[in-house]
């Protein structure tokens, strides 16, 4: 990462370990006193964005945040999984009961016992490169951008409709097993479209391209 993105990009200040942490130590625990023999713990949160213009004027806008807890389990030999949309402690260790429950089920279907193959512990943080974060643009700014997408749209004497829109999500992933793995990892990812809407006689017709 080169000196400059490294000063853009920045971890979403809501996604700290001190939480985090709290959450997988107790699904880690839960799942090895339950019997599980392996376990991993991801803790995924996005804020996300969407604009949409209909011939030059918005037609929709939404934000929205999700967060989600995934816990997977080896026990006797099976793979087991379970999630929770809450991340206190509790929940993710009801979480692990839960995919270790699942394991011990489907243990008697497994032919083989699952193995993992070798794997270093690995710890720290990642985080993608990045001028400006998407989801953090002013909505004046995204707008203007896709109404001026419209209009050259719309000057073509062929075009009869115009729309343009602007999705945007930032992605933060915490990780952590019971070999003593803890890492996270932020990314965000954006996708503008615009698209020409042509009615002839025998009927609609459109083409849409996603722009830079």
């Amino acid at each position: 990462m080169c000196p400059r993105l490294a000063a853009m990009a920045q971890l979403d200040p809501t996604f700290t370990h001190q939480p985090l942490d709290a959450c997988a130590d107790a699904a880690l625990a839960a799942a090895t006193e339950a019997g599980a023999q392996w376990a991993d713990v991801r803790v995924t949160t996005v804020a996300a964005r969407h604009m949409h213009l209909r011939d030059g004027t918005v037609d929709s806008s939404l934000v929205e945040s999700t967060t989600g807890v995934g816990v997977r389990v080896i026990a006797a030999g099976a793979w087991g999984f379970a999630a929770t949309s809450d991340v206190a402690p509790a929940a993710a260790a009801a979480a692990a009961r839960r995919a270790v429950a699942m394991a011990t089920a489907t243990s008697a279907l497994v032919n083989r016992p699952v193995t993992l193959a070798p794997e270093p512990v690995h710890t720290g943080s990642w985080i993608a490169p990045y001028d400006r974060d998407p989801v953090e643009v002013p909505d004046a700014e995204v707008v203007a951008v896709l109404a001026e997408w419209s209009a050259t749209l719309a000057d073509h004497p062929q075009v009869d409709h115009a729309t343009a829109s602007f999705s945007a999500a930032r992605e933060c992933l915490f990780y952590a097993d019971t070999a003593g793995t803890r890492t996270s990892q932020q990314r965000v990812r954006c996708h503008p479209e615009a698209t020409a809407i042509a009615i002839t006689p025998g009927g609609f017709e459109d083409m849409t391209t996603t722009l830079p």
